[in-house]
């Protein structure tokens, strides 16, 4: 029964978020801060929280701010989350925006919303940048973050692309968060089924000698990259 009213849910959600689109898209939305959505739960979200406030705490004991990135923005509501609560930390987001174009291999919708309304509704000490992260990595090269949630292609390619290319960017023991990494919820089902997705590429980096999973909680996996440890 849980499961099913999960379901329900989430579609409900989808609908709500499906109809905030369409209004935006129309002029509907006259507050940038409206389009301010995310489809993470709410044990999600804390979760990410709980982990972006440690390395918080690791960055202020070396004597400088933490460093957040995100990997798929869409409309900017995770990023906003923690924004309000963690005033220690620089957040950079990586989306195509409305550059997106529709594509088979392609899970993210971030086409729905426009760079400069979300950066609008996020503010400016909030870095967007706007690209296809395979291509934006390369400029960020010299930079280094101590949190990074991937939540952009579910495909199990894109997110195994995703991760190799953030690697190198990291601080020794960063956090690295994906989305969707659950195999019998909507709709990550539908990733599990199609290629593995999220989920079965998480299977296999809990095998990795150089990573401990730190935190799962709903669809989210949160693991500390290059730091000897075990599951906890």
């Amino acid at each position: 029964m849980a499961g099913v009213l999960e379901a329900k849910a989430i579609r409900s959600y989808l609908d709500e978020l499906s109809k905030t689109r369409q209004d935006y898209q129309s002029g509907g939305l006259r507050d940038p801060k409206t389009i301010l959505c995310s489809d993470l739960t709410d044990g999600e979200r804390f979760g990410l929280l709980a982990v972006l406030r440690e390395a918080e705490r690791r960055a202020e004991a070396e004597g400088r701010r933490a460093r957040y990135l995100e990997i798929g923005v869409l409309a900017g509501g995770t990023i906003h989350f923690l924004k309000q609560n963690a005033q220690k930390t620089e957040f950079t987001g990586v989306d195509l925006f409305e550059d997106w174009q529709p594509e088979e291999t392609n899970t993210h919708m971030s086409g729905s919303f426009r760079a400069a309304d979300v950066q609008a509704a996020l503010g400016d000490d909030v870095r967007l940048i706007k690209g296809a992260w395979e291509s934006v990595a390369a400029s960020l090269a010299e930079e280094r973050f101590d949190v990074v949630f991937i939540d952009a292609n579910h495909a199990y390619a894109a997110v195994r692309q995703d991760f190799e290319l953030v690697r190198p960017l990291l601080h020794p023991g960063a956090s690295v968060g994906f989305h969707n990494c659950s195999f019998d919820r909507e709709p990550d089902i539908l990733y599990v089924d199609d290629d593995g997705g999220p989920w079965k590429f998480t299977q296999e980096l809990r095998r990795d000698s150089g990573c401990w999973m730190e935190l799962e909680r709903d669809r989210l996996r949160v693991f500390r990259v290059d730091e000897t440890g075990t599951d906890r």
